[in-house]
């Protein structure tokens, strides 16, 4: 059996994204701040069913695999 591995990187637009612009991201897609946690914001929208957390780490980069769940839930 062969596998074969491809590298698939982050679009440019996308790199070293940081936690503060996500929220920006979050909030113009109609994402509103429900409470704030101990270490993450809660944000619920009115047409879905489900909440986000953004953690408070607004100059920290945002982890990869976390950055493409957070892009899947909020729709952008």
């Amino acid at each position: 059996m062969l596998y074969i591995c491809i590298g698939i990187e982050k679009p440019e637009q996308y790199k070293n994204m940081k936690w503060s612009e996500i929220r920006r991201i979050a909030e113009k897609e109609g994402w509103y701040l429900y409470r704030h946690g101990s270490k993450h914001d809660v944000y619920h929208h009115k047409d879905r069913d489900y909440p986000i957390e953004i953690e408070r780490h607004d100059s920290h980069e945002i982890r990869s695999g976390l950055f493409y769940k957070l892009k899947k839930q909020i729709g952008f």
